[in-house]
């Protein structure tokens, strides 16, 4: 008999892509003023902020709260990738500085809640404590005229050890998701990703097009290292036109070298059911059917397999019932798991497992 872990006690969840970065836009003249470090009386899990918290011009008006440094603790989080991001509408070397400033402050409050980790040993000494979250910080997107290859040596100063070159745009490095596919990495791109490889930045092809995910295998064929995608879907699954999702054979690839896929429970990122709505089921499909294709190239399928919730950086038509923030995320997961039969191992697996091992085996080296 399966021994069933108690409702109010998830089990472990490693958490690959968590968009802080909105949290910190979300504070600039906000009349709520949020806390990532602190909950707030007011402020539940899971609630959406009204537009006249934010300006009657904010991008972030329909934002929910996933998370917050105490929720790590209530959702048993191991992993947490940390993530900041810049889109076109601002200059990177603006928003970069700004956003990791706003971590390391966040972090330096609660040091018995999150630990940053900048490699694999320091990883692996957290998570055998079992007290803190581990923390890792990631950059999504560059954009800006003045990029060049000093920035990596800045991200990585900073603590910074992936990256996911484009944000969905075209910028003067790459092509986003959303591109013809006519190119990949631009020459400044490729020679940035050259280095960003030698370094031992880990590459992340989420939002990237189908060329510019190629041209990160291209880099890589020389050292070796896996590359991984943090918050995806299948294209396979929701329809060619959602170029958001990861088209197969790019994940078989990422698979056949060592890396993984977070799936991402974005209701749009998935296919509805015959009632043309997602629950935590139509995600549990889009795990089976990673674990059918990627048996093709490895004898244990699901362990390359793992969750990415993009946490804080969905608005609110993304968001999956019961699945509104980072505790209720991993406890609905494993219940979808469970009620489709997947072996406990195989759920500690995707849920945690899965992501440590590889990050330990991998982070800053």
């Amino acid at each position: 008999m399966i021994e069933m872990q108690s409702p109010t006690k998830p089990i472990k969840m490693a958490d690959l892509h968590n968009d802080v970065a909105a949290e910190v836009a979300q504070t600039l003249g906000n009349k709520i003023k949020m806390d990532m470090a602190f909950r707030i009386a007011g402020q539940e899990l899971g609630m959406v902020f009204p537009i006249s918290a934010y300006g009657p011009n904010s991008p972030y008006a329909d934002k929910v709260l996933f998370t917050d440094l105490p929720a790590l603790k209530e959702g048993n989080v191991s992993l947490w990738g940390a993530n900041v991001y810049a889109d076109p509408k601002g200059e990177f070397r603006q928003l970069y500085p700004w956003q990791i400033i706003y971590y390391q402050e966040i972090f330096g409050q609660r040091p018995d809640l999150v630990k940053l980790v900048t490699d694999g040993q320091q990883l692996e000494e957290v998570l055998k404590a079992g007290k803190k979250t581990a923390a890792f910080h990631s950059v999504e997107g560059m954009y800006g005229a003045d990029l060049g290859p000093d920035l990596l040596h800045r991200m990585w100063a900073d603590g910074v050890r992936t990256w996911i070159p484009v944000h969905n745009n075209d910028s003067s490095i790459a092509t986003g998701h959303g591109t013809k596919e006519t190119s990949g990495a631009t020459p400044l791109g490729y020679a940035m990703m050259e280095q960003a490889d030698e370094m031992g930045f880990l590459f992340d092809h989420t939002h990237v097009s189908v060329a510019t995910s190629k041209d990160i295998f291209k880099v890589t064929e020389r050292s070796g290292r896996p590359s991984f995608i943090s918050h995806t879907g299948s294209r396979a699954m929701v329809g060619e036109n959602m170029t958001r999702a990861t088209r197969d054979d790019i994940a078989l690839e990422v698979v056949r070298r060592g890396g993984g896929i977070g799936v991402m429970g974005a209701s749009w990122l998935h296919k509805p059911n015959k009632d043309g709505i997602v629950t935590v089921e139509e995600v549990v499909n889009t795990y089976e059917h990673y674990i059918n294709i990627f048996g093709k190239v490895s004898s244990e399928p699901w362990k390359h397999l793992k969750v990415g919730t993009d946490g804080d950086g969905m608005g609110t038509e993304s968001v999956i019932v019961d699945m509104e923030d980072i505790v209720k995320y991993g406890l609905t997961l494993v219940g979808g798991f469970r009620r489709r039969g997947f072996p406990e191992y195989v759920i500690e697996d995707i849920m945690h497992r899965n992501a440590e091992i590889f990050f330990i085996a991998n982070l800053g080296r």
